[in-house]
C-alpha cells in the first residue's frame, strides 16, 4: 500500500485521517412496573456537519423481567431497535433498519454484569443478525436502583 493511503482513503502525513464532525442527542426513559417488569427506551439523533452530512435517528427499547428473585441475578426479556439513516444526497430515500430479539442480563456478583442481545433483522436494510455482548463492572458502592439502557445503544 502506498504511503499516505489506508484502506483506499488518503491520510494526512501530519495526523490521523479526517473524520466528519457530528453532534448527537439522546434521551433515556426507564420505568419499573412493579417488581416484575423493567422497561427502557433510548431515543437518539446524530447529525454529521461535514462530509456526506449523514443523519441517523431512531430508538431502542427493552422490556425485561427478573427470573431469579430477590437478588435479580438473572433477567430475560425482549429488545428492539429502529434506525433511519440518510445522507444529504439520499434524504428522500432513507435506509430503515429494524432488529428485534431476546435479551439476557446476568449478575455473577454484586459489582459485575453481563448483557447479551442477539437481534435479528426484519427489513431489507437491516443486518441479518446484530449481536451485542457487554460486560460491566461497578466501581464503588451501589447507590440504589439505576436506569439501564437497552444493550444495543450502550456502545453509541
Amino acid at each position: 500500500m502506498p504511503p499516505g493511503e489506508m484502506g483506499g482513503e488518503e491520510e494526512e502525513e501530519s495526523g490521523p485521517p479526517e473524520r466528519p464532525d457530528a453532534w448527537e442527542a439522546r434521551l433515556l426513559l426507564a420505568q419499573d412496573f412493579g417488581e416484575r417488569l423493567e422497561w427502557a427506551m433510548n431515543w437518539f439523533f446524530e447529525q454529521e456537519v461535514q462530509g456526506d452530512r449523514g443523519r441517523e435517528w431512531g430508538f431502542a427499547q427493552s422490556a425485561v423481567t427478573p427470573v431469579l428473585l430477590p437478588a435479580e441475578r438473572l433477567k430475560v426479556g425482549i429488545e428492539m431497535q429502529y434506525k433511519n439513516f440518510t445522507t444529504a444526497a439520499t434524504r428522500d430515500e432513507p435506509e430503515h433498519s429494524f432488529v428485534i430479539g431476546p435479551t439476557l442480563a446476568w449478575k455473577p456478583s454484586r459489582s459485575t454484569r453481563i448483557d447479551v442481545s442477539p437481534l435479528f433483522g426484519c427489513t431489507d436494510d437491516s443486518p441479518r443478525v446484530q449481536a451485542f455482548a457487554i460486560f460491566s463492572l461497578l466501581l464503588g458502592p451501589a447507590t440504589g436502583p439505576e436506569a439501564e439502557a437497552p444493550v444495543s445503544t450502550r456502545n453509541r
